[in-house]
């Protein structure tokens, strides 16, 4: 086998690799019904995927003319950091406002692409001179560059590891964030040993087989690439729990539809209700986010029918309905006292909702508010 044609195998496997994170990517940004952390995952897998396209045709010399996009290609790898310091800040439950400060996250990027726009402005024979210097390793700006990609890494890769470990300080870590601890800690850590590991072997390469580098660009890269991030991506589908909307029974939905035709006494109604409500309130049963009609009726040593139906036509609302009101005015005493040293999560787990979707839904729709702004609200009037 000649050099040509070992170069072009493997470069059609890089291609193939970068194909392959490409997929990823357009699963995760433009699935339907998508979230703002999927996108940012799938924006994480979409700059590898630049990389493994970059170096191909580099070697290919498609762009000895045209070394705008190899600076391009560098400039998309000082994203990544940025991007996976906001992908566990959105997991984590954060909200995010962007601030004029953030914008010094992307300074190399800026100033990378900067360059490469003045480079290709120069003359023929002084791209094509920096051209050859860059594909030998020779030129210094491309090797600070590299020097720059290495470091700008480590302090992301740092400051993403004290911020996930920064969860286990709260004074109540929820189902929740514990689950998101555990996947952000995973996600992290692989993410580090990863590019050690290919940070090692780009090292014995150059120091040992320097004329084998292309190894490195064009099989080892692609090969961790293209296992590590589908592996990443089907562990975080695996974490979904945290973000999963509570699924109501549809029968106690419509329970307030198929009661409306029984009638009770009156009388025996309110007295039941009483019942009902002093037991919720005194064992502050709504606070057990899997407490159903089925037991409610069993501690009252009541029917089910009965309880239901007294909640119907007394109230006017169905079970989950009364719980959730309950639940609702619970958070809003947590909220006053405690959003500061506690997660949405742990809000949504300690008021007795399932996750933190459900929570934010139900709280809109009985307020007209978001947490945020209610708690913003009060702290105004107050």
């Amino acid at each position: 086998m000649n050099d040509l044609t070992e170069l072009k195998l493997l470069v059609i496997f890089s291609l193939l690799a970068a194909a392959n994170l490409m997929v990823l990517f357009l699963i995760l940004f433009f699935k339907k019904n998508n979230t703002l952390v999927n996108k940012v995952l799938g924006l994480l897998v979409f700059i590898p995927s630049v990389v493994l396209i970059i170096n191909p045709l580099l070697y290919l010399e498609y762009f000895s003319e045209y070394l705008v996009f190899i600076f391009l290609g560098s400039s998309t790898t000082f994203l990544f950091g940025p991007l996976l310091l906001f992908y566990i800040y959105l997991v984590q439950g954060n909200n995010y406002q962007f601030k004029r400060k953030h914008l010094i996250h992307f300074f190399p990027v800026f100033i990378v692409t900067i360059y490469g726009i003045y480079i290709n402005l120069q003359s023929k024979e002084f791209i094509h001179e920096n051209y050859l210097r860059i594909v030998s390793g020779e030129d210094l700006v491309t090797n600070i560059i590299y020097l720059a990609q290495i470091i700008h890494f480590a302090i992301y890769i740092t400051w993403s590891i004290r911020k996930v470990n920064r969860m286990k300080t709260k004074k109540y870590i929820s189902i929740a964030d514990k689950t998101n601890y555990k996947w952000l800690r995973f996600f992290v850590t692989r993410l580090l040993y990863l590019n050690i590991l290919i940070l090692i072997v780009y090292v014995v390469q150059m120091s040992f087989f320097p004329n084998y580098i292309m190894y490195s660009d064009l099989l080892a890269t692609p090969l961790v690439s293209s296992c590590f991030y589908p592996i990443m991506v089907y562990k975080s589908f695996t974490n979904k729990v945290t973000y999963d909307t509570d699924v109501f029974d549809k029968k106690e939905l419509s329970s307030v539809e198929n009661n409306k035709e029984q009638k009770e006494n009156v009388e025996d109604l309110q007295t039941t209700l009483t019942l009902i409500l002093e037991h919720l309130n005194q064992n502050k049963l709504y606070l057990k986010s899997d407490y159903t009609i089925f037991e409610l009726s069993k501690d009252l040593q009541l029917s089910q029918r009965l309880v239901s139906d007294t909640i119907n036509q007394v109230m006017g609302k169905n079970f989950s309905d009364l719980m959730n009101d309950f639940r609702i005015e619970e958070s809003k005493i947590i909220l006053l006292e405690k959003s500061k040293d506690l997660t949405i999560d742990a809000i949504a787990e300690l008021s007795g909702f399932k996750s933190r979707a459900t929570f934010y839904r139900v709280f809109k729709d009985k307020t007209n508010l978001t947490p945020a702004q209610y708690v913003k609200t009060f702290n105004s009037v107050s």
